[in-house]
């Protein structure tokens, strides 16, 4: 054949070289780490059980009183039951004998990452039972993020909190807790401060003592609206994550499908109870995609 030979004219017989690969990014467990994390030890039924003792009143006393208004302890049962969850992969040796190292050695992590991907939603969904503050359509601001915190700590005179309190949003919230504060730049003078900081740095830290995080599981609905929360976090707040002790994996070889190939199952058990309704609150406001 006349011509020159060329890279082009032997693309056939190029060999493909993989140097790298990787797992989608995740977004972590946010859920799982605020929460009242707690573990349940093998052999002791089925459910994490924890007792509340109803608080009692005192009464004035002077030296004529005959003091027989007795109060009386009440208990009540807080219970978590763990449930199942699972994944399941299968392999070919045929994949195994082709496809790079680099690739099947991301794919025990993946199945880790499911499990955990799924733990954090399934924390999410537990924001929706708290009270509800903002509405849809509405622009979060700092003053529906104070009204949860203020009371979420007075407890609505049930139980009150002075621990730790946290806010988990979506990227879109937190872009309007930004503007809210930039929203004078080009307009007037931008002097050193929260100002300054919030434009270089974007929204981090605080909001009238509440701490924010990100989590984009949360997933806008049909009208972009979305529904974040904020909560009295760590231990003894609102929401308990209960860890079963039912996580394992187990591998099974099956010569029979595909020409043979490993079966990988990942098992885990878990789940979210809520312990204080009254230091939960739900954050439902606007998540349209911005442009601006």
């Amino acid at each position: 054949m006349a011509g020159e030979t060329t890279s082009a004219s032997l693309g056939d017989s190029l060999q493909f070289i993989q140097d790298e690969a990787r797992m989608v990014r995740e977004y972590g467990t946010t859920m799982t780490r605020l929460s009242d994390k707690r573990t349940l030890p093998h052999n002791t039924g089925r459910a994490w059980d924890e007792i509340a003792v109803s608080k009692i009143d005192a009464q004035s006393v002077d030296e004529s009183t005959d003091l027989d208004n007795f109060q009386s302890f009440v208990d009540t049962l807080f219970s978590v039951e763990p449930v199942m969850t699972g994944i399941a992969t299968f392999i070919t040796d045929k994949a195994r004998a082709i496809v790079s190292k680099q690739t099947l050695a991301e794919t025990g992590q993946g199945m880790q990452n499911a499990l955990e991907r799924r733990k954090d939603t399934d924390g999410l969904t537990v924001l929706d039972s708290g009270t509800s503050y903002g509405g849809a359509g509405s622009t979060l601001t700092s003053g529906i993020l104070s009204a949860a915190n203020t009371e979420n700590a007075y407890g609505n005179g049930v139980e009150g909190w002075t621990g730790r309190q946290v806010a988990v949003l979506h990227s879109r919230q937190i872009k309007d807790l930004r503007d809210e504060v930039t929203s004078g730049i080009g307009t007037y003078p931008t002097p050193n401060g929260l100002t300054a900081e919030v434009y270089r740095m974007g929204y981090r830290g605080q909001v009238d003592g509440l701490e924010i995080f990100v989590d984009d599981l949360l997933v806008p609905d049909g009208s972009d609206d979305v529904k974040g929360g904020v909560f009295a976090a760590g231990k003894g707040g609102a929401i308990v994550y209960v860890q079963g002790p039912g996580r394992k994996t187990k591998e099974r070889y099956n010569p029979a499908r595909g020409g043979g190939g490993l079966e990988v199952y990942q098992y885990d058990d878990y789940a979210y109870g809520i312990r204080l309704t009254n230091s939960l609150a739900e954050i439902y406001t606007d998540a349209t995609a911005v442009t601006s």
